[in-house]
């Protein structure tokens, strides 16, 4: 008995991780003018505000999220909200 039981945990644990499948959202902002990288610009979810990251010392973002359908906000002190854009997988904005 403790044997099946085993099984079906170690069962349910495997489907669990093959539906929770992850994507990375990854990029750099510059400013369109200069091409200067933009340090500490904040990359939010608009559903989820409170989900998001900023760029680093070279404008660069990652953020790891559940395989969805997302909007993107991108902010950055001095600048007018800059963007806004709708990505799931394989997106990729220009």
């Amino acid at each position: 008995m403790k044997k099946l039981i085993a099984i079906i945990f170690i069962f349910l644990i495997i489907t669990t991780a093959l539906y929770a499948q992850k994507i990375t959202i990854s990029g750099t902002v510059q400013d369109t003018k200069t091409g200067e990288a933009l340090i500490g610009a904040s990359i939010r979810l608009k559903a989820t505000p409170s989900v998001g990251t900023v760029t680093n010392d070279y404008g660069f973002y990652s953020l790891t999220l559940e395989k969805g359908t997302y909007t993107l906000l991108f902010d950055f002190i001095g600048y007018v909200l800059f963007g806004e854009y709708r990505l799931s997988a394989y997106s990729k904005i220009f």
